[in-house]
């Protein structure tokens, strides 16, 4: 028997008969319905209590954060005495340059001046 057979043999029932056929079906859809009432419920309560569990955590969160705070800091520090060690190394490793490249001037120079040449060039 399908669905319209059902449904035609209902319709040529008795009003009470039919009537205990809608109460039947009301109670069955309000129970589904109850169920997934109960369950979104469920659900809800469920997140809540992480959502609180979070919260809980945020006092051990303020303490790993002071920990990486200072640890950052100590960080910092060390790149800073990193780069001013690179700082001055590089100064005085220019320094040296510089000066021996003033020193290989200077002989160049010397070298090229005689004693006896005239500081400045006839003008004809």
């Amino acid at each position: 028997m399908n669905l319209a057979e059902k449904i035609e043999k209902i319709k040529k029932e008795p009003e009470h008969i039919r009537l205990r056929y809608i109460w039947f079906c009301v109670f069955i859809s309000m129970f589904f319905i109850i169920m997934l009432w109960i369950f979104s419920l469920q659900i809800g309560n469920t997140e809540k209590r992480s959502e609180t569990s979070d919260v809980l955590d945020l006092d051990s969160l303020g303490s790993r954060i002071e920990q990486e705070r200072e640890t950052l800091k100590e960080i910092n520090e060390n790149i800073k005495n990193s780069s001013d060690e690179i700082i001055s190394q590089n100064s005085e490793s220019k320094i040296d340059e510089n000066f021996e490249e003033n020193q290989t001037i200077k002989n160049t120079q010397e070298s090229m001046v005689e004693k006896d040449a005239p500081l400045s060039f006839p003008v004809k």
